[in-house]
């Protein structure tokens, strides 16, 4: 596994691709990095692109609460909004969302890299 991780002062956004093997671990070491640019940042946008890593077979769709809760735990503004790309799992993708809806975080997937970008990263949804 790999990421890289940049914040784009021109487009306010913090910016990491990710690339191997996903699984819990790696997730939140991303999740806890993004969240450091955050703050150093004063930003409110991220996009994650995973469309070069690959699930761990091992993983099941329950540690969606457990990185919704982290997300919290380390401190992000839930009115950050956070983008993923993504190639496939969609079923574990739309999970997440739904969960990060529920635990008022503002999470969508997107297959196209330019989507996210329309509409500045994109609207947030109605309470």
């Amino acid at each position: 596994m790999a990421f890289t991780i940049e914040s784009d002062s021109k487009k306010q956004v913090v910016e990491v691709k990710v690339s191997g093997l996903l699984n819990q671990k790696i997730r939140k070491e991303i999740l806890l990095t993004v969240a450091g640019q955050l703050r150093i940042n004063n930003f409110s946008k991220v996009i994650i692109d995973v469309t070069a890593s690959v699930f761990d077979p091992d993983e099941t769709m329950i540690g969606a609460w457990d990185l919704a809760n982290y997300i919290r735990d380390i401190g992000v503004n839930p009115k950050v909004r956070w983008a993923f790309i993504y190639k496939d799992g969609e079923s574990h993708r739309k999970y997440f969302e739904k969960v990060a809806e529920k635990e008022g975080l503002s999470i969508r997937y997107f297959k196209n890299a330019i989507m996210p970008l329309n509409g500045s990263l994109y609207p947030l949804r109605d309470s």
